[in-house]
């Protein structure tokens, strides 16, 4: 039989540091991707926000122009009732 020097580790707690290693390695991986894939959204939903700024304004040129025609439209019938009129 052998005797275990001061010096010698027994090969469990090595194992279990180089298995350690590997989990912190692989959680810092993941965190890391998790901040990318964060950062990344964070600029989509930046465009995102501009195009529906964009859309809006849009949609509010829109809503006065249906608004100008609606009264355009009331003039022209006025218009042709009084031109049916004098005849």
């Amino acid at each position: 039989m052998t005797q275990q020097t001061d010096n010698e580790q027994p090969k469990s707690p090595r194992m279990e540091r180089h298995v350690q290693t590997i989990l912190v390695s692989i959680i810092t991986a993941a965190i890391l991707w998790s901040a990318v894939k964060l950062t990344s959204y964070q600029e989509l939903f930046g465009r995102l926000d501009e195009r529906i700024i964009a859309l809006s304004n849009k949609l509010d040129d829109v809503v006065k122009m249906r608004n100008d025609v609606e009264s355009l439209k009331v003039r022209v019938s006025i218009l042709e009732s009084n031109k049916k009129e004098h005849r």
